[in-house]
């Protein structure tokens, strides 16, 4: 557990400055990745292999993931809602993500129970676990392209309207975000 507090610290500190400079998006893709990466390590790591050789990684890698993707979520949709509307964006934001933490905590048990029925493959049952885990960041990496592309339409009619609207070049209205 150990890493897990170093990696986090690193990663909130990092997301804070990566919101600062690139659209949040981009850090939610970042997140997303780091979420499998991680989850694709713990999946294939042999059982007698050392800690150290791939869970002490995929323990240094996940929580990017986790302490990334709540800001720049939060960011992401906020920046889409007009400013009255940013704090209810925000609480949404959160339950939505509380949801989908049981949702997936409740899939990846049952993965887990259906593959592992009578007790005896309990690896196969955790690795399914970890598989859909997978899955679900793979869906959650696309959803994130969807996000860049869009949001990098939107950003450019941004930046038209606010050259002909106030003549002022170059600022995008999203903060660069």
């Amino acid at each position: 557990m150990v890493p897990v507090i170093f990696s986090g610290a690193f990663a909130a500190l990092m997301t804070a400055f990566l919101l600062s400079h690139v659209r949040a998006g981009i850090v939610l893709m970042i997140a997303m990745c780091a979420f499998c990466i991680g989850n694709i390590i713990a999946s294939v790591t042999p059982p007698g292999l050392n800690y150290w050789a791939a869970s002490f990684i995929a323990m240094l890698i996940m929580p990017i993931g986790m302490d990334s993707s709540f800001p720049a979520a939060n960011i992401a949709v906020s920046n889409s809602m007009p400013r009255h509307q940013q704090g209810l964006a925000a609480s949404l934001v959160n339950t939505v993500i509380n949801y989908s933490i049981s949702i997936g905590l409740g899939l990846a048990g049952l993965v887990e129970t259906r593959i592992n029925r009578d007790g005896t493959e309990l690896l196969k049952g955790y690795r399914s676990a970890l598989y859909l885990a997978i899955g679900l960041a793979v869906l959650g990496i696309g959803s994130c392209a969807v996000l860049i592309w869009t949001t990098r339409e939107r950003t450019k009619v941004k930046e038209v309207e606010v050259d002909e609207n106030e003549g002022i070049v170059g600022e995008d209205a999203s903060g660069g975000r």
